[in-house]
């Protein structure tokens, strides 16, 4: 599969799960019209709203999170985790970021703590973007929950990275709707000694 299918399909699931919320949980209303075969169609509702969710979903992809853009931030590597809950409780955990030499997307993968699922929840990256410093996270773990993470990177080889993450009402399921993570990165072992 192409990138840019991969992009327009990611867009359509995520302005799909936007709509479903609004239509489903929130009590919303939507119209809108457009042009169709040299006629109007109009339409309303839930449809309506994706429409237009996707239209902006589309929209911010193209102006902000162009697959073009180029960065010298290298965010790849391992690194150690604590998650700071909304309680001031905090879990350990570690984490993988793959990231392609000067491209501006990256993936994280990895595990927490949990009291909830002994002993460890794992978590994985929907997608992941940087825009200058600025890091956009979005995420989901092995039971549902997902949300969005955002941070600032200070240098170009960060061996720190905050980020405050907010899980998306209706997924949360431990009443902890939002907190921060601190990812170090791991220093890498030093060499064996060498023998004369």
């Amino acid at each position: 599969m192409s990138g840019n299918f991969v992009e327009f399909l990611i867009v359509a699931v995520l302005s799909l799960a936007i709509t479903f919320v609004l239509f489903r949980w929130l009590e919303s209303r939507a119209e809108a019209e457009s042009p169709l075969l040299g006629g109007t169609i109009k339409y309303g509702g839930a449809l309506a709203g994706f429409v237009l969710v996707f239209w902006l979903s589309s929209y911010l992809d193209r102006t902000m999170f162009s697959a073009d853009a180029k960065t010298t931030i290298s965010l790849d590597g391992e690194y150690d985790m604590l998650e700071i809950d909304s309680n001031r409780q905090t879990s350990k955990g570690s984490a993988t970021i793959r990231q392609d030499e000067g491209r501006t997307s990256f993936d994280i993968t990895g595990e927490v703590e949990s009291t909830r699922n002994p002993p460890s929840i794992s978590f994985h990256t929907i997608t992941g973007i940087m825009k200058e410093r600025r890091l956009v996270w979005l995420y989901e773990n092995e039971l549902g929950e997902m949300g969005i993470a955002l941070g600032d990177v200070q240098s170009n080889r960060p061996d720190r990275i905050v980020v405050t993450y907010g899980d998306v009402l209706g997924t949360d399921l431990n009443e902890d709707v939002q907190g921060r993570l601190v990812l170090t990165r791991r220093k890498p072992a030093p060499p064996p000694p060498t023998t004369p």
